[in-house]
């Protein structure tokens, strides 16, 4: 491992190593095995030469910050706030990384908006997000405009946007999904690239998907059948990451939404 842990965070939190980055997720960020912070985690420990990878490839500089659970606050209306699996900062530029391995297609705004309940709260959370991300569009951002983007996907790229004048954002799909339910990467990569378009395209506020190749290692398989939703198996998933390597990791690509 050899990671920059002197510039290591959990959300603004300075952290001095990994195994107190890991004390800090809850049991509800570990309930399962499969949850995608774990495949991200492995890579942070066991094989940080790929993160330096997609460092270089996406023109980050490496002596940045590294905050996991990086949480921005909607700018408008009472919201839920955004966590970003990986916020890497320098300076100006930042690049948010968001982790998926068995996770379907979030909801829509549209159907966010049904599943909380339209009310002027909520459309002012969407404003809020879109104000963020007004200062790299190319275009006027109106709520009109966005029924049928991802949702995540906004409020990720606002965060990417908060104190960085040089944002990018990243989603990080591991394959293959073992459980079948996951979104494809061309899925991912259309979500991205129409919701880009709602930006107008802005050429300083790049989007990638990063797909990277993985295979569960014996010590995986052990904890594979845990149920989920237990203190107990997320005990046990922090306890496993701390130890022998859950996963050998496959070919990197650093896919552009063009």
């Amino acid at each position: 491992m050899d990671s920059n842990f002197d510039q290591l965070f959990f959300d603004r939190m300075h952290i001095d190593n990994y195994a107190q980055a890991l004390a800090e997720y809850s049991p509800k960020d570990l309930k399962s095995p499969f949850k995608p912070i774990v495949p991200l985690l492995s890579v942070l420990k066991d094989r940080y030469d790929i993160l330096e990878g997609i460092m270089d490839g996406l023109g980050m500089d490496k002596a940045c910050e590294h905050h996991l659970e990086y949480t921005v606050e909607p700018r408008q209306g009472n919201g839920k706030a955004s966590y970003t699996d990986l916020m890497l900062r320098y300076k100006d530029s930042s690049l948010a990384l968001e982790a998926k391995w068995t996770e379907p297609r979030y909801e829509t705004v549209t159907q966010w908006l049904l599943k909380v309940g339209e009310s002027p709260n909520s459309h002012l959370v969407i404003q809020g997000w879109l104000k963020q991300l007004q200062k790299q569009a190319t275009i006027p951002l109106v709520e009109e405009n966005f029924p049928d983007a991802v949702y995540q996907m906004v409020y990720h790229a606002a965060a990417a946007c908060y104190q960085s004048a040089r944002p990018r954002l990243a989603y990080v799909l591991f394959t293959p999904d073992p459980t079948g339910t996951s979104s494809t990467v061309d899925q991912y990569l259309a979500d991205l690239r129409y919701f880009h378009g709602l930006l107008g395209d802005p050429e300083n506020f790049k989007f990638h998907v990063i797909q990277i190749g993985l295979a569960p290692t014996p010590a995986f398989a052990a904890i594979s059948e845990l149920p989920k939703g237990l203190v107990a198996t997320a005990n046990a998933v922090r306890a496993s990451l701390k130890a022998e390597p859950l996963f050998e990791f496959g070919e990197v690509k650093i896919l552009p939404i063009v």
